[in-house]
This record gives C-alpha cells, sequence and structure tokens, in this order.
C-alpha cells in the first residue's frame, strides 16, 4: 500500500481513480476545491480543501506527512482552451514539480491528452509528432518535455498519460455522448457538425485503472503511454448505439456526410499493454449503457 496524492479529485476523472485506489489499498490524500455534497471520504481518505493556487497552503498542509506517489489530474477551466487558462495550469503543473521535490515524492504520474498529437491520422503511437500550434497544446507538450527532465534530474519516476477520448458516468454535460443521450430522451434528433468523424472513445472506468497501474514503476522510469480503447469509431454508430440502448428510433440517413471529413485517428496502446499489464475491458456498448444508467439516478 503507498499514500498518494491525487489533485483534480473531484472531477470527472479523479472521481473514478479516487474508487481505483480505494479498491487498490492505497491511502488517497485527495486534493479538491470543495468537497461535493455527494463526495463521501474512503476510509482512511484525507481531504485538502484548496487549489494549486495556492501553493503555500498546501506545502503547509503536507509538511510532515510522508507521500510515496503524485497523480496529478487537475486542469482548470476545461472546455476553455485558451491562453490565459493554458498559462495558468502550465504554471500548476510546475508547482507539482516543485512540491514533488520539496516533499521527497519518487513517483509522479501526470494526465495528457491526445490533443497533443499534430495532425493525427491513423494508429498513433507515442513517438508521432507534436503540434505547438494551440495554447493547450503548447501548454501540455511544455510541461511533459519540462516533467520529464526535471524528474530524471531529481530521481522521480515520471510516466505521461496521454488520454484519448474519455467517456462515462460524470462526465461534463455538455460533452458529446451526455449530449446525445439527453437528446434522444427527449425524442430530438442529436445536431452533430461531426456525425461522420471517428474517434477513440474510451470508458473512464478503465483509464482509472491505467492511472492506478502506473504507480506501478520501474525504478527512475520516465516514460509516456497512450491510454485509449485502441479502436476508432464513428460519432455516427454512438448515436445508433444509444438510440438502441434508450430504445429510440433515429433516420440515421438524416445525416449527410460533409465535403471533408476529418481522418480517424486511435491510440497504439501496445506500449501501456507491456508496460502497465493493462488493456481496456468496457467495450463501447458497456459503457453508454453504464452511461444512461447512471444519468437514470441523476434525474431522480
Amino acid at each position: 500500500m503507498s499514500r498518494v496524492l491525487l489533485t483534480g479529485a473531484s472531477g470527472f476523472i479523479g472521481t473514478h481513480v479516487r474508487k481505483a485506489l480505494h479498491e487498490a489499498g492505497h491511502e488517497i490524500i485527495s486534493l479538491v476545491r470543495v468537497p461535493g455534497e455527494t463526495m463521501i471520504p474512503y476510509p482512511g481518505e484525507l481531504f485538502l480543501t484548496g487549489t494549486l493556487a495556492e501553493a503555500g497552503v498546501l506545502e503547509q498542509s503536507l509538511s510532515g506527512i510522508t507521500l510515496d506517489a503524485c497523480i496529478h489530474l487537475a486542469w482548470e477551466g476545461i472546455p476553455d482552451y485558451s491562453s490565459e487558462p493554458s498559462i495558468k495550469n502550465l504554471e500548476y503543473g510546475f508547482r507539482i514539480l516543485r512540491l514533488c521535490k520539496q516533499l521527497e515524492i519518487k513517483k509522479l504520474v501526470i494526465s495528457g491528452s491526445c490533443w497533443e498529437y499534430a495532425e493525427p491520422s491513423g494508429m498513433i503511437s507515442e513517438n508521432a509528432p507534436l503540434s505547438y500550434k494551440k495554447p493547450f497544446q503548447t501548454a501540455k507538450n511544455t510541461l511533459h518535455a519540462i516533467a520529464e527532465t526535471f524528474c530524471r534530474e531529481n530521481g522521480i519516476a515520471c510516466r505521461w498519460l496521454r488520454l484519448f477520448y474519455v467517456y462515462g458516468e460524470g462526465q461534463r454535460p455538455g460533452s458529446l455522448i451526455p449530449y446525445v443521450v439527453r437528446e434522444l430522451r427527449s425524442g430530438v434528433r442529436p445536431v452533430l457538425g461531426g456525425a461522420f468523424n471517428q474517434n477513440d472513445f474510451v470508458h473512464v472506468a478503465d483509464v482509472a485503472q491505467a492511472v492506478c497501474k502506473s504507480l506501478d514503476f520501474i525504478e527512475g522510469e520516465i516514460s509516456c503511454l497512450n491510454i485509449g480503447a485502441g479502436q476508432a469509431v464513428r460519432v455516427l454508430d454512438v448515436v445508433a448505439a444509444a438510440a438502441r440502448i434508450l430504445q429510440v428510433n433515429i433516420d440515421l440517413a438524416l445525416y449527410e456526410p460533409p465535403a471533408v471529413v476529418t481522418p480517424p485517428f486511435w491510440a497504439d496502446i501496445r506500449a501501456a499493454n507491456e508496460r502497465l499489464c493493462w488493456v481496456p475491458h468496457v467495450s463501447l456498448e458497456e459503457g453508454l449503457e453504464r452511461y444512461i444508467r447512471f444519468s437514470d439516478r441523476e434525474s431522480i
């Protein structure tokens, strides 16, 4: 069992990572802005209320506490990917690096994004070209590069996880799948600009397992891993699957393909398979069923 500091613990992915860490027997120290009314601590879990903007307060709160690892998931402001929040989150990432050094934390896992890649097409490996055209991409790729150098210099094992299209229970209402389910339930055909795009949809429970397994490092390891389902699925097929589960009739022929379709891309997950002994287990159909059951409970 290890003691893990988790940032972004009350967020969409963080909520599922907390559960996976608890089930794996880890002791959790969760950084949260304000614990939600339904956010009940697991046995032995400690809530630290605050943000990464309060670096001094966080360091003081953790003074005297031995930490084995840090999982940094927090990224404020999504879906705002503009310069200001990107710069702020980059600064927060630097604070996490300094915190790991000061508290002698020897394992660090950081969540990245498939949007770090430049013009992705087909199966994407971790060494594919990166992009610095947009603020979010620049911030993520800069943090990744500095984290690798910083951790190597300070004897910290580091894993950077590039997450693909994560979906599931607790996802932001404006995201694709919550929107599609909400519209279908209302008897409305979802308006989709990218109905023929193909994305790598990976369920949040599988992502949480990958994050949890990432704590099992080879000593001193510095690595980057793709975390996805390993296949691309048309958005239109997601709509069709959700409609089947909800038993809603929808005429998919009403969606007309655009003149130009974004090239499909998906994660090469062989490195994650090998290094983490991890494979995604939740199929898209099962993941949609889980989300729909969850949204049923939320509407009561």
